[in-house]
């Protein structure tokens, strides 16, 4: 009987596709670019939202955003209405 080697890569624990498929949703900190695309909006103005906001870190030459920070800064544009 002949045994079958798994290849590591093709490995995959239960899980773990939706995480990766699911991957800018369960992050801390994003990158401008992904953050300007999970928000639908110009990385200018995602940069200006999230400089507001205290939510911008600088490591080396890389520039991320706290998601919690600038999600929570982001509830001061709500608009409020009274019709539902």
């Amino acid at each position: 009987m002949a045994t079958k080697k798994r290849n590591r890569a093709e490995f995959i624990l239960p899980g773990k596709e939706k995480y990766l498929e699911n991957k800018l949703l369960i992050k801390n900190f994003v990158k401008q670019e992904e953050g300007a695309d999970l928000y639908s909006m110009s990385v200018n103005k995602f940069r200006q939202l999230a400089e507001e906001a205290g939510a911008v870190y600088k490591v080396d030459k890389n520039v991320l955003v706290n998601i919690e920070l600038f999600e929570a800064n982001l509830e001061n544009y709500r608009i409020w209405s009274d019709k539902r």
